[in-house]
């Protein structure tokens, strides 16, 4: 699996790239500190799925997770963020999961895998 991190905040995002990579169905973790890198990499090589950061400012996660819709409708995205209040927007575009951070391991792979 092929995961891309959009997050310029790096405590969680690095926390979570590491949760990531210590599980052997994850091929490679990419981060990403601004959106504009992140679609000319995605127009490269598609990933599976998609972390992004809800309530950054300079991240606009909703425009961002309909773009990687649009190029990758196999794509699941995850808002990861510090408060509830993108959850219903985030739901109501399809978003595969959300993340409430401080997230800890096993919030993430159940998400992610589904793992109980």
């Amino acid at each position: 699996m092929l995961v891309y991190i959009l997050d310029r905040r790096c405590k969680d995002r690095e926390q979570i790239a590491k949760w990531l990579r210590e599980d052997k169905r994850i091929n490679s973790v990419s981060l990403f500190d601004d959106y504009y890198t992140l679609f000319q990499k995605i127009t490269i090589e598609s990933p599976n799925l998609c972390l992004i950061r809800a309530g950054d400012p300079v991240i606009p996660c909703f425009e961002a997770a309909k773009l990687i819709e649009k190029n990758n409708p196999n794509c699941k995205t995850i808002f990861l963020s510090d408060s509830k209040e993108y959850a219903v927007e985030a739901f109501e575009i399809s978003l595969y999961g959300y993340l409430l951070l401080p997230g800890d391991k096993s919030k993430l792979y159940k998400i992610v895998f589904g793992d109980r």
